[in-house]
């Protein structure tokens, strides 16, 4: 028989066997492939190169590659070939669900969030309900849970980070932020009249953000733009009162002088945070990574000026926010495989320590409630505590193919409304024709 100091030895001979070093660990991960390059298992894995270690920013680099160093050094039996994804969101969106449905897609894959109901629907993503624990489901923010959990109560997707949309104020000028849109338009207007400045400034241009932004004053009424499979119903019963009620608020801020009539040509955050840095603006509605922008562009003394708030509602008791973000999905229907993609995700992306860790250094918001609570960072900076706030209410868009259609038709309809074209009621019933014919073309195909 082997005596105890043997079986000590073996073990430790082992071990040194099986577990890389440091500096191995290190030599596993490369620009194509992470893990040990013997591992008996591969995982195919498209990336957004902004959640890669090979990121234009140098600290997102750093903390993704010693997450995936950890991650290898625990799973030597594992290795993961990347795709880095470019171009076109939606393009290349589009190219995953085909590949997918054919059975060629990869293993795991970055998907943007609202495609995540429309590939749900599809049936090309992997549940994976099974290995998260209640506690973890609970933590996610309550629009997170309503995106990633499918028709039949499973978890379909991981939310690695968000985002979120608030109103942008100058305390000097608006001492009180406005809480409901009658407020909104009187202090913009007055402001704007006393001291000669934008009032209130919003995307009124044709890109996305135009749609947006400007959903949180529907989706804050209750109002929703498609049906459980993606049929639009964004112009029917009450959905279309609030819907007037949306573009009748946005036709008033020019005509009340609250908004320049320039906000139909903004077309890109970046304004906002020029405005401001020419001392223009007196109240805009804008994303929560402009907190920073602000911070870095304007002095001190200036940035001191500015806070936020809830974005101003039909009335006050309603909320609502934008939120976008990145999940990962599973492709793989290979029980083994499976367990391993999760475990990949969950140990560099989905646990509270690597969600902290890599929204940090990104500048990004978690989609997990605790880590606004356990992470020094974002728990003692009040900007965070405030979109953690604000996350509550999150809303995001519906990931169903006629939306880029009804995004679309609807800064048509904006632009047309805040430039006197159509009024807000003949803009809408334009954009509906030009929808449901689109959707019948969706349908058909």
């Amino acid at each position: 028989m082997f005596g105890w100091k043997t079986w000590v030895l073996v073990s430790i001979l082992l071990l040194v066997l099986v577990v890389p070093t440091q500096a191995e660990s290190r030599r596993w991960v490369t620009e194509k492939v992470i893990g040990n390059p013997e591992a008996e298992i591969t995982l195919t894995f498209w990336v957004v190169t902004a959640h890669s270690h090979q990121s234009a920013w140098e600290e997102r680099n750093r903390v993704q590659t010693e997450l995936y160093e950890q991650w290898a050094i625990r799973n030597p039996n594992v290795k993961i070939e990347m795709e880095l994804l470019v171009g076109p969101i939606h393009e290349w969106s589009v190219r995953l669900l085909e590949m997918a449905k054919a059975g060629r897609g990869p293993d795991i894959s970055s998907v943007d969030s609202y495609f995540v109901p429309w590939f749900i629907l599809e049936g090309v993503m992997e549940p994976i309900t099974e290995f998260l624990t209640k506690e973890d489901i609970d933590d996610f923010f309550p629009f997170v849970r309503n995106v990633i959990t499918g028709p039949d109560d499973e978890v379909y997707a991981y939310w690695r980070n968000t985002d979120c949309r608030a109103l942008y104020y100058r305390t000097d000028l608006v001492p009180e932020p406005p809480r409901t849109l009658d407020e909104l338009i009187e202090i913009a207007s007055r402001v704007s009249e006393e001291h000669g400045v934008s009032g209130y400034l919003f995307n009124g241009g044709r890109w996305e953000a135009t749609t947006f932004d400007n959903l949180a004053f529907f989706w804050a009424q209750g109002g929703r733009l498609v049906d459980e499979e993606g049929r639009p119903i964004f112009n029917e019963g009450e959905n279309r009162t609030y819907m007037l009620n949306v573009l009748e608020f946005l036709k008033r801020t020019v005509d009340s002088g609250a908004s320049p009539i320039r906000v139909v040509d903004i077309m890109e955050y970046d304004d906002f945070v020029a405005t401001a840095m020419a001392d223009d603006v007196a109240m805009f509605l804008g994303g929560n990574w402009q907190v920073e922008q602000l911070r870095d562009m304007l002095p001190p003394e200036e940035f001191e000026k500015w806070a936020v708030a809830p974005i101003p509602q039909l009335r006050e008791d309603l909320y609502s926010t934008g939120t976008g973000g990145w999940t990962f999905g599973v492709f793989t229907d290979d029980p083994v495989k499976k367990v391993e993609a999760f475990r990949f995700i969950h140990e560099n992306y989905g646990r509270p320590e690597a969600m902290f860790q890599t929204t940090k250094a990104a500048g990004y918001l978690p989609t997990r409630a605790s880590v606004y609570e356990d992470y020094h960072h974002f728990a003692v900076d009040p900007w965070q505590q405030i979109w953690s706030e604000m996350l509550v209410h999150g809303q995001a868009r519906p990931g169903f193919p006629i939306y880029p259609t009804i995004s679309e038709q609807l800064q048509i309809a904006i632009g047309n409304i805040l430039t006197g074209v159509m009024t807000p009621e003949q803009a809408l019933d334009e954009a509906w024709e030009y929808v449901l014919d689109a959707y019948e073309d969706i349908v058909g195909s």
